[in-house]
Parts: C-alpha cells; sequence; structure tokens
C-alpha cells in the first residue's frame, strides 16, 4: 500500500537523485569479477516501439551495431578484451557485426536512465529525427558493474539520494505515484520499479505536458556483477514540443538461458491529486524496498 504525502516537488529532483547514484558509484571501481576472454551471451527477445507524432504513426522493432539493423530473437555477445581499473573493456558482436567499448559503471548510467526512461521518449523516438523502425536499440547497454558492497548498497538506498536533493528546484511540476520491489540474495538483486504520473513545464528545455508510465524489472549477478536481464515498458501520452505525441515501447532481455520473471507489480496509469495547481501526489520516500534475503545460495 502506498504511503501517500501531499507536497510541491519538482521534475529535477527524479534527475537529481540518480544522478547523485552515478557520481558516487563512478567513484568506486577496480573490484571487477569478470575475466579476459570470458563470452556474455543475451537473447534480445522484444525491442519495439510504436510512435504517433502529430498523427503520424511510426513502428519499428530491433536493434543496431555499429549502424547495422539487427531483429528481435536474435542474441547479442560481449566479450571481455580487457580489465583494469578503469572498467572492463569489451567487445560487442551479433550477425557479424561488432562494436568496442568499455564499461567504467556506466551500468548504473544505463539504470539512472531506465528510471526516467519515459519523459525522454519524445526525444529518443521523434519521427522526423529518429529511424523508428530500427526499434528500441539496446535499452541496457553496459552489462558489468564492479560487485563490491557500496556499489549494491547505492543502488538499494536511492530514497537518499531524493531526500539530498529537494532544494533543488525547476519550474516543472510532476504528479506521480511509485513502487518498488527489491529481493535480495547472497548471489542475485533483482529490483522491480513502476512510475506513473503527469508531467507539466519542461523537460531537457523543452516544453511538455503529458501522461507517462514507466515499468521495469531488472536483475544482477551479485558475484560477478554481471547483468543477467530486464523486462521493460515505457510509454508517454501528451504535448511536448507543441507536438502531440503518444510513444510505448517494450524491451526484454535476458541473459542465455537464464528466464526473467513477469512483473509483479501493477503498472501506474492513474494517479489522485490536483494537476495543474503544483501539486504532487507520491510515496513519503522515493522508492518502497520490500528485501527479501534468502540464506540459501541460489543457482543461475
Amino acid at each position: 500500500m502506498f504511503n501517500v504525502k501531499t507536497k510541491r516537488i519538482y521534475v529535477l529532483i527524479l534527475i537529481g537523485a540518480i544522478f547523485c547514484i552515478s557520481n558516487n558509484i563512478n567513484h568506486v571501481n577496480g573490484e571487477y569479477q569478470v575475466s579476459i576472454g570470458e563470452i556474455y551471451q543475451y537473447d534480445i527477445i522484444k525491442a519495439e516501439v510504436n510512435s504517433t507524432f502529430n498523427g503520424h504513426f511510426e513502428t519499428g522493432s530491433g536493434y543496431t551495431i555499429d549502424s547495422n539493423h539487427l531483429e528481435e530473437n536474435t542474441m547479442v555477445s560481449y566479450e571481455i578484451t580487457e580489465v583494469n581499473t578503469l572498467g572492463v573493456f569489451w567487445n560487442l558482436s551479433s550477425g557479424g557485426f561488432s562494436h568496442n567499448h568499455v564499461s567504467d559503471d556506466t551500468i548504473i548510467n544505463s539504470y539512472e536512465n531506465l528510471l526516467t526512461q519515459c519523459f525522454a521518449l519524445p526525444k529518443i523516438y521523434d519521427p522526423i529525427h529518429s529511424d523508428i523502425e530500427n526499434g528500441t536499440g539496446l535499452v541496457f547497454y553496459s552489462p558489468f558493474i564492479d560487485p563490491i558492497n557500496e556499489n549494491w548498497e547505492i543502488i538499494k538506498n536511492v530514497e537518499d539520494y531524493v531526500e539530498n536533493t529537494i532544494d533543488l528546484l525547476t519550474d516543472t511540476k510532476i504528479t506521480y505515484e511509485m513502487d518498488s520491489l527489491l529481493k535480495e540474495s547472497n548471489s542475485k538483486l533483482s529490483i522491480e520499479f513502476v512510475l506513473g504520473g503527469t508531467i507539466d513545464g519542461k523537460w531537457a528545455n523543452v516544453p511538455i505536458n503529458a501522461k507517462f508510465m514507466n515499468h521495469l524489472l531488472i536483475e544482477f549477478d551479485k558475484i560477478n556483477g554481471v547483468f543477467l536481464g530486464l523486462r521493460m515498458k515505457s510509454s508517454i501520452d501528451g504535448s511536448y514540443n507543441s507536438n502531440t505525441v503518444n510513444i510505448t515501447i517494450s524491451f526484454q532481455s535476458e541473459m542465455k538461458d537464464y528466464n526473467i520473471p513477469s512483473f509483479t507489480k501493477n503498472d501506474i496509469t492513474k494517479v489522485s491529486g490536483v494537476f495543474g495547481e503544483g501539486i504532487l501526489i507520491g510515496l513519503s520516500s522515493l522508492l518502497i524496498l520490500t528485501i527479501l534475503v534468502s540464506k540459501r545460495k541460489e543457482s543461475r
């Protein structure tokens, strides 16, 4: 059940909160538990976008590697080429195409983007400037994190960072509700996160007035810090930069031979409160975390 309080709040709280996560994570590295030559494979089960922009509808599926399009129900491989205090260097490949990259804990930056993905949808999937037929892309791009306690605690204690950013104000108002479920054992960390509501003001300096919804389930291997899977859907419906928009995305990626579970939480599609008067209806804390700790080590 939601513990609901009413207060004035600003959308930058969301950005600032997770920005703090990124800054803190990036200062903690050097203990990666993966090795050169290891290969991690992921099934891209769903990568779909539907965009209606001023009545013009476009749809697409799949992702790209080095500007080459690949469809859903294909597999990508990450081969580790170097591991040092700077991060994990890897080569991403699929369908004969490849791309080199480094994970300097940018998995947390990807996590940051996922939490507020719905607000960025009109910019990412603007049919005038985007190739929507190419699909969502690899929504969660960097699969390696430094698996030390400090990093996991920062991910779990998001509300502390929200409280530290309350004094960062903008002219953008948001009415929302959030819910979250965290499950943790010695070997695995699983976070389900739901966000829904309305936004009125500016996002990335662009006028926006819309309903939004974000729902994700993401899981990590706590022993080696490797991404296990992601299930996500996100949508926005309203006005963006004087354009009418209705955009939805669906994405599911999971490690080979691993099955990410279904959502257990309901979407938040309607919130109470008085929108348009600067009132926010939300949780008294950013997240409610239910931690289920198993004393028995789980198998992957």
